[in-house]
């Protein structure tokens, strides 16, 4: 398992929930 592209993934989905939470507001 690549740790590093897990956590690109990670940041990815996370950044897009924000984004998806911030519209909602």
């Amino acid at each position: 398992m690549n740790i590093a592209q897990a956590m690109t993934d990670y940041e990815a989905r996370l950044q897009k929930m924000i984004e998806d939470m911030a519209a909602q507001i």
